[in-house]
């Protein structure tokens, strides 16, 4: 995976984070009482992103945040998309990553689980709506 191909990842974990909180009212009372900045980056790729979940809301930006909660810093993009693709499912990797140095953790690692989390469940949405499938 290159560069792009994360930057667009990113954005996309953004759009259906948010669409999840739309949808989903169990995804939004995860949401409801915390106020996070999560900062993405690549250390060998000028990448950075972050996302601010804020009393229900969640927002995506491209840049640094100046005082992010969390901030995670991959070596690698294939990390990056693995961790924010599958999340706690594959907890054995995540915590090699870490050991390892290949993710560094700034920030309470409960709330790296569940931003991990949150990822997992918001990248399952399918494309399309089975019924409106059905319909078309």
């Amino acid at each position: 995976m290159n560069g792009l191909k994360l930057k667009w990842f990113l954005y996309l974990l953004g759009v259906k984070l948010q669409y999840r909180n739309r949808t989903n009212s169990a995804f939004q009372q995860l949401l409801s009482q915390k106020e996070i900045v999560i900062q993405i980056t690549a250390r060998h790729r000028v990448i950075y992103h972050y996302y601010c979940f804020s009393v229900g809301q969640i927002t995506s930006h491209v840049g640094l945040h100046p005082a992010p909660t969390l901030s995670l810093t991959f070596t690698d993009i294939f990390s990056a998309h693995r961790m924010l693709r599958h999340g706690l499912s594959d907890m054995p990797w995540l915590i090699q990553e870490i050991n390892q140095g290949a993710l560094q953790v700034q920030g309470d690692i409960g709330i790296l689980l569940w931003f991990s989390s949150l990822c997992a469940h918001a990248m399952k949405i399918k494309p399309f709506d089975e019924n409106a499938r059905q319909h078309a």
